[in-house]
């Protein structure tokens, strides 16, 4: 199990039916280019394989009893391919507004939180012959950057990316943790948080001193620039104070 940050569990505390916290990305793709020809299930098969680089793919959300604690990450034990690969068409003429149509009504459309939170839909019909893959992933799974990281496991286009790796014997003993063990496991981290609290306070405390420190050795040594105090602002008159009046008084309501 692992569990979700402050920061990733808010994506989800944030989501609402009419507010979907997930990210879309659409790209073109000619298919005449693929060694051997193109067919969904063969994209589909690659797709599948590659899920084994990220651990990304293949695990869901659990929700911790009487939220006791943030959500956590598991395993899918029943994790199934046809369901995340979809493949669909672009009504014809197959431009762009009809493949825009088409994206749009797939990001329309809340994330079934009970199963990894991503769909790949590879959209046929657009002109000159051209597919589309349409990539949907929440975001309290990815961000931007490693988002575009994760689409390059699963779309690598080398020549000899590697052999893909044996799909390790741990997800097929997977399980859904139980209420008593999800219970378990965020009482034991409550009762470690005054302990970290204490740490993160005597670690500000260093910090503020060794600042602190910093100041006043340069004040003996007569260097002129000196190290800002936390939570400081500078007094003196900026040099942009007549351009940007705001600079010193305030941004302007």
């Amino acid at each position: 199990m692992e569990q979700l940050s402050g920061l990733d569990a808010s994506f989800l505390y944030l989501e609402t039916p009419t507010l979907h916290m997930h990210v879309e990305i659409v790209t073109v793709f000619d298919p005449s280019t693929v060694p051997g020809g193109y067919s969904f299930a063969k994209m589909q098969a690659q797709i599948a394989s590659r899920t084994f680089r990220a651990p990304v793919f293949r695990r869901l959300l659990v929700e911790v009893p009487f939220r006791l604690g943030h959500p956590v990450w598991v395993d899918d034990p029943d994790f199934d391919i046809d369901y995340h690969v979809r493949r669909t068409a672009v009504p014809a003429p197959g431009g762009s507004q009809e493949l825009a149509d088409l994206a749009g009504d797939i990001a329309s459309r809340q994330l079934d939180r009970s199963k990894p939170l991503w769909e790949v839909w590879i959209a046929e019909g657009l002109e000159h012959g051209h597919i589309a893959v349409i990539v949907k992933m929440h975001h309290s799974t990815v961000d931007g950057v490693s988002g575009a990281a994760l689409l390059t496991v699963l779309f690598d286009l080398e020549v000899d990316p590697g052999p893909d790796p044996e799909p390790p014997d741990v997800i097929g003993d997977s399980h859904i943790p139980s209420s008593a063990e999800l219970i378990s496991e965020a009482l034991a981290a409550r009762a470690f948080r005054p302990f970290e609290l204490t740490r993160d306070i005597l670690r500000t405390g260093q910090r503020l001193l060794s600042v602190r420190r910093v100041r006043h050795e340069t004040d003996r040594s007569g260097d002129q620039a000196k190290a800002a105090l936390p939570l400081s602002a500078p007094t003196e008159r900026s040099p942009d104070a007549d351009r940007w009046p705001w600079l010193q008084s305030g941004w302007p309501t």
